[in-house]
């Protein structure tokens, strides 16, 4: 029965990927980063975070933030128009939760909702308390259904101001406002 879901998830993320436009990412500007906790310096530490706008045969287009995970496969997160703004209304969720947990020094780990993403995943989000004073938004990524749990490697983490960064991207692309420079014109 694994197997099958196994096998049953791989096809779903094979097709989601046979979608995209060929020469259909354009890079954009962003200052958002995603933060992975490093054991050496015993805190959550910025990754190098990428954010492209992405083309989809037959589909609405997807935003995509990639992170370098130094050595192993690279994270990247996919959003669609559908899963902005259940993500963004999370957003606020841990924001409201934060102002809480700051003033009365709480530490919890709790789930705070899910979204809709491509080709059978799904976005299961959290707040997660690293200390009393450092609250994180966590973007879990799982598939069919989270089936098998969300593997540490595809949990993103985001500490205030990249939250609200997010929580800014994810609001100018449900609104058709993504500011794509257009290299073209530029570098002929």
């Amino acid at each position: 029965m694994k197997g099958g879901i196994l096998l049953a998830g791989v096809v779903l993320l094979l097709s989601g990927c046979g979608t995209w436009a060929p020469n259909g990412e354009t890079r954009i500007q962003s200052d958002i980063a995603v933060l992975e906790y490093n054991d050496l310096r015993d805190s959550y530490m910025e990754r190098p975070t990428f954010v492209s706008l992405r083309q989809r045969i037959g589909a609405e287009p997807a935003l995509q933030i990639e992170v370098d995970q130094y050595g192993v496969e690279d994270g990247q997160l996919y959003f669609t128009p559908e899963s902005a703004q259940p993500l963004i209304d999370q957003i606020d969720k841990y924001l409201e939760w934060e102002s809480i947990a700051l003033e009365r020094g709480d530490q919890i780990d709790r789930k705070i909702g899910e979204a809709p993403s491509i080709s059978g995943f799904k976005y299961v989000t959290s707040f997660f308390s690293g200390n009393a004073k450092s609250h994180y938004f966590v973007l879990g990524q799982c598939i069919m259904g989270c089936l098998t749990g969300i593997d540490q490697k595809y949990r993103f983490y985001f500490d205030h101001e990249n939250a609200v960064r997010l929580q800014g991207l994810l609001t100018q692309f449900r609104d058709g406002k993504v500011q794509v420079l257009n290299e073209d014109e530029v570098y002929k």
